[in-house]
């Protein structure tokens, strides 16, 4: 895939729109992310532009917030 990515000259800009905990406990965490992207690459030069929902499955390990689970939701 990296060097798809690469040889098709793939980048990708986004931003978060919104977020928000749906669960929380000391060493778990699910969030929902919606976030908007813009894809170029050397098939569509002007650009492509996406939106995700994302649900983010965390946990807490050794002090830092990691993901655990990432999907994409209707």
């Amino acid at each position: 895939m990296t060097k798809l990515v690469a040889s098709n000259k793939s980048v990708s800009e986004g931003q978060v729109l919104e977020a928000g905990i749906a669960r929380a406990d000391e060493r778990s965490a699910r969030v929902l992310v919606v976030a908007d992207s813009k894809v170029t690459n050397s098939a569509a030069p002007e650009g492509q532009s996406r939106t995700y929902r994302l649900q983010l499955d965390l946990v807490l390990e050794r002090g830092r917030w990691l993901t655990s689970n990432v999907e994409f939701v209707g």
